[in-house]
């Protein structure tokens, strides 16, 4: 990679973090472009060098979310090779990033009433974890694993919705009880405090 190459990747990776910031502190909608190009110190122009639009700059920091989320959940399978106990610690970690990530639901909530869903925007969210899931729902003998993949995040995505909305302690039980529940619904085990 070209000097040129390099700066143009870091510029790049600097306006997605600090879009990041900004729109988990004041929300997606209210955050203008302009103030971005401030934070990140570059030119207005800058930002539509590297983005097309703002809804780009958003899909760029939920790709990052997504990443930085990947890169855990990874960690978490390395440590636990039991498919049902990494299930459980994965499910709880997703539930507490609502809570610990007080502006995440919100930024996406705003996010996607901006842009236009589709099957690729989908595939983009899911993506990273769609191979270790899958993998664990076949060894589990579901026929049409997509389609269990598909109630498993639902399950989440609403529960760590409520949890949101509720905002209990980071270490409530209740969000093992809830862990649990989603856990048992795919696999019959419970695991952790209940």
């Amino acid at each position: 990679m070209s000097k040129r190459q390099q700066q143009r990747e870091s510029t790049r990776n600097l306006i997605i973090s600090k879009a990041k910031d900004l729109f988990l502190s004041r929300g997606y909608l209210v955050v203008s472009t302009d103030q971005i190009a401030q934070a990140s110190g570059v030119a207005k122009g800058t930002i539509f060098h590297h983005f097309s639009n703002k809804s780009e700059l958003g899909l760029a920091v939920i790709q990052m979310v997504n990443q930085e989320y990947s890169e855990i959940l990874n960690q978490l399978r390395e440590k636990y090779s039991d498919d049902d106990e990494f299930l459980f610690l994965t499910i709880k970690k997703l539930l507490q990033l609502g809570i610990e990530s007080t502006g995440l639901v919100p930024f996406i909530l705003q996010f996607l009433t901006d842009i236009e869903m589709n099957s690729d925007f989908m595939e983009m969210i899911v993506g990273p974890y769609n191979d270790i899931f899958q993998k664990i729902f076949i060894k589990k003998g579901y026929d049409n694993s997509e389609v269990q993949l598909n109630l498993f995040f639902s399950l989440i995505d609403g529960v760590g919705l409520q949890l949101y909305l509720l905002k209990p302690e980071k270490d409530d039980p209740i969000i093992d009880y809830y862990a649990n529940v989603i856990l048992s619904k795919f696999t019959g085990r419970e695991l952790g405090d209940k």
